[in-house]
């Protein structure tokens, strides 16, 4: 067989089974666009939470006060531990005591009811905080 021939026999083919060459020409398309698009979203998340990390910075440090480890450990230090003071964020502020910190923000959190007129709703959590927070 020449190869005119091999390619007349398979065209033959292709126009007589019409609908199996529609479908697996629909199944193949369908295939490779649901390829493409879950790369896309891969990489379109990949980088955005690439760039969430980044926003963060990498000389960011959160200091908390709290138990340690997990288990029996974390249940038995945490009838120990004193919670952190604002003395402890104006110690740690200080440029004499802690010279390579270059701000201090404490962040207290509570939960709580907003009262508007005649209005209330109760939102997840409050969070206050000092200025320096929002600085980079």
């Amino acid at each position: 067989m020449s190869a005119f021939e091999i390619i007349r026999f398979a065209f033959r083919g292709l126009f007589i089974n019409r609908l199996r060459t529609a479908l697996t020409i629909l199944g193949i398309t369908i295939g490779v666009a649901s390829v493409i698009i879950l790369l896309a979203v891969g990489n379109g998340s990949s980088k955005a939470i690439q760039a969430s990390l980044d926003r963060l910075g990498t000389n960011s440090l959160q200091v908390r006060s709290g138990g340690q480890g997990f288990g029996f450990r974390a249940r038995a230090s945490a009838n120990t531990t004193k919670p952190l003071t604002i003395l402890d964020t104006v110690a740690l502020a200080d440029k004499t005591q802690a010279p390579d910190i270059k701000q201090v923000a404490p962040i207290a959190s509570t939960n709580g009811t907003c009262v508007v007129g005649s209005n209330t709703t109760t939102p997840s959590t409050f969070y206050g905080t000092w200025p320096a927070y929002y600085q980079r």
